[in-house]
Parts: structure tokens; sequence; C-alpha cells
């Protein structure tokens, strides 16, 4: 199985996995779990203001974004400590999202920070709105 980094945190540590081939482990309940060793990582929340950030806009709609605040970015605290606003991307797929001229939704975001060594944890969503 795989680790998805936005399950991963300080406080979220653990992970379990069921495997089907009994020849591999012998054991009575096909399931195991996975602790990931997070000492010395921290985590802190950020906010973007509004922005573009939209991806796919099938019917090219002109659309607004708003902010996103309590952003969770995992890492070490020197590392944390260089993440800026600019270094964090909402982006917006609007492929499938109805949405018409005056109308606001609210739709999925991927959220992700340019850093070698930090991420983003949790699933987010924004409000987006057609002018």
């Amino acid at each position: 199985g795989t680790i998805d980094f936005r399950k991963l945190s300080p406080n979220n540590t653990e992970f379990e996995f069921y495997y089907d081939d009994p020849d591999t482990v012998e054991t009575q309940d096909k399931t195991f779990t996975v602790s990931v060793d997070l000492t010395g990582y921290t985590q802190e929340y950020f906010s973007v203001t509004a922005g573009d950030g939209i991806i796919n806009n099938p019917d090219n709609l002109d659309c607004t974004v708003r902010g996103l605040s309590n952003i969770v970015v995992v890492g070490k605290q020197a590392s944390i400590d260089n993440i800026t606003e600019d270094k964090i991307s909402v982006e917006i797929d609007l492929s499938g999202i109805e949405i018409a001229p005056g109308e606001c939704k609210e739709v999925p975001a991927t959220v992700t920070v340019n850093s070698a060594d930090c991420w983003v944890y949790g699933t987010y969503m924004v409000y987006v709105t057609a002018n």
C-alpha cells in the first residue's frame, strides 16, 4: 500500500493496510499497521489570498476564487519557517462542475507547497464565483 501525505501529520502517524496473499504473512487478521516516525516534525497553519488557481475551465468562465485559511503545512520547523504564501498553490479543476454566471459554489481544491521537505495535510474546499 501507499501512504497519502495529505493524511500524514504529527498527530496522525498510523496507517492500517490490508493484504490478500495468505502465503506472504501468517496471521489471522489480514491487516497490519504501519507507524511513521515524525519525531522533530511540526505543523503550522497558513492562509492564501484570493487568486486565479483554475487549471481546467471548459466553459472558459471568468471566475473569482476566495482565499483559503487554515492550510496545514507539515515539516521540520526550520523548513516551515521558510514557507510564505507565495510557496502555497491552490488549484481548482472546474471540469465536471456546473456553475452559472453570478453563482457561487464550493468546489474541491488541490493545495500544495513548493518545498522539498514539507507537505500539505488535509483536503480543502474553496468558493468559486462565476462573474
